[in-house]
């Protein structure tokens, strides 16, 4: 660091700065959520330094063997063409000394031309390393262009890991959330399975409540305790899973004895041929009988469990 500067080879350490909180998530990977978000016209810095990716393969120690190469080629064709010119008067037909001496002339201009612009671009070079805060006679061309083709891949593909993870984080959401339905939907169903289960047995075996303000008759008046009793023993039978066994064969032996019941109880008023206490007495043993069911019952539940 330079101060409030950096170095440029700190661009390349972007990507080792791993994150403790996202496996895969680097410091890198940050930056770009942020470019993207506040600053999008950096997003276009390749468009902005397109030519970098070609000058990071360039190595100045060769350019520099090139051109002396160069330079020392046109020097001996000089020599040759002197050597030819000295030796005395060509023979007929004898070409070589105007040939060579044309294009001796015209490579030499363009050797000049060329090492002018060789002198030109480290100078240019030179510059543009001096303002990145770096030394030009230490850092080569290929050096110095290499850091920003290795950091512009390297944002390319942040950017690209950013928007697969974007994209996996909404399939799982949109899968969250398919499951969430499916669930909720599965228990609607099967809320309104067991509701009209348990109303469909209730209507076919001729359950009614004994609701007062039904016009029924109330537990003082002896009928709606057995119908409560009969509720509940339909209740258990439904809980239990034994809708059509023992459970059920019970439900119909009480509803049957509160029916005698009844009958008997009217056929006393009518004629006074049975014991005004008769009803009652069969009641209770119903009731009585019904206990016994239930406590079979839980002892039969509490097995299973």
């Amino acid at each position: 660091m330079r101060g409030s500067g950096f170095r440029l080879a700190s661009l390349n350490r972007l990507a080792d700065t791993k994150s403790s909180a996202a496996k895969g998530t680097t410091l890198l990977h940050y930056l770009v959520q942020v470019i993207e978000k506040k600053f999008k016209d950096l997003l276009k810095l390749e468009d902005d330094i397109p030519h970098v990716r070609g000058a990071s393969k360039v190595s100045l120690g060769e350019m520099d063997k090139d051109i002396q190469m160069l330079r020392t080629g046109l020097a001996d064709v000089a020599r040759e063409i002197e050597f030819h010119r000295s030796s005395g008067p060509a023979q007929q037909g004898d070409r070589f000394l105007p040939v060579m001496r044309e294009f001796h002339t015209q490579a030499s201009v363009r050797f000049a031309e060329l090492e002018d612009k060789f002198q030109d671009m480290k100078t240019r070079f030179d510059r543009a390393v001096r303002l990145f805060g770096e030394d030009g006679s230490v850092l080569q061309p290929d050096e110095f262009f290499g850091i920003f083709d290795s950091f512009l891949g390297a944002f390319a593909e942040a950017r690209h890991d950013n928007e697969s993870f974007r994209r996996r984080q909404e399939e799982e959401e949109e899968e969250k959330r398919a499951k969430q339905e499916a669930e909720l939907k599965k228990r609607t169903i099967d809320r309104k399975n067991k509701t009209g289960l348990m109303s469909s047995v209730a209507r076919n075996l001729g359950l009614k409540s004994s609701s007062p303000t039904n016009g029924g008759d109330s537990p003082a008046k002896g009928g709606g305790g057995d119908n409560k009793g009969e509720f509940d023993d339909l209740i258990s039978a439904l809980r239990t899973g034994d809708v059509f066994g023992e459970d059920m064969a019970k439900f119909k032996r009480s509803r049957k004895a509160r029916v005698l019941n009844g009958g008997s109880g009217a056929g006393g008023a009518a004629g006074n041929t049975s014991p005004p206490r008769h009803g009652s007495l069969q009641r209770e043993e119903s009731g009585r009988e019904r206990e016994r069911d239930r406590e079979r019952d839980r002892e039969r539940t509490v097995r299973r469990q």
